[in-house]
């Protein structure tokens, strides 16, 4: 009785993962549908916002541009599910990378960086913008081609019982590279 009851758990394990896995498919093959159709970059901005927050379930979701010149990102999107304005950076808004820590790091490494709100050694300066607008964590995923950046997916989590998980960072990720291309397009 206890193998057989071993069995059944370990089927309904692995019947979860492949329905996670194929969700994670899903939204890949549409963030791929919706981001290939278009050459408009302000629908590709909306589709990849609109998919992300989805994918992820986060409260908050960014999508910016990198200047490399004058080291500075560029804000394109932003949308948050709670509808609230305050918490709504407006297009245009620029952030100079020379004070922002994580991001320049996201953007050089090419490594998706997260900022906790309650780890003393993150970035001041990000902490400070969390503390404001009352996130938990912020994820920075970089939009990366051909080994350079040309901006950054930022979105953010308010619940303090909530963290990202690994394969919430590897959607990002798929996704992060998803928008870079059709940007780049």
């Amino acid at each position: 009785i206890a193998n057989q009851a071993a069995i059944a758990v370990l089927n309904a394990n692995l019947l979860e993962q492949t329905l996670v896995r194929t969700r994670e498919l899903e939204t890949l093959l549409e963030a791929a549908q919706a981001t290939s159709v278009s050459l408009d970059l302000n629908e590709v901005f909306q589709s990849v916002v609109r998919l992300t927050m989805q994918a992820l379930n986060v409260d908050d979701c960014a999508i910016m541009l990198y200047d490399n010149v004058e080291e500075t990102l560029i804000v394109e999107l932003d949308m948050n599910r709670m509808g609230d304005d305050d918490r709504v950076l407006p297009p245009g808004t620029v952030f100079d990378l020379f004070q922002y820590a994580a991001k320049t790091r996201a953007l050089r490494d090419g490594h998706v960086n997260i900022v906790r709100r309650d780890d003393p050694l993150a970035d001041k300066r990000e902490l400070e913008e969390m503390l404001q607008t009352g996130d938990m964590q912020r994820m920075l995923v970089p939009l990366m081609v051909h080994d350079s950046a040309i901006g950054m997916i930022q979105v953010e989590l308010t619940d303090p019982a909530r963290s990202f998980t690994h394969r919430e960072v590897r959607m990002a990720q798929a996704l992060g590279a998803q928008a870079a291309t059709a940007i780049e397009n």
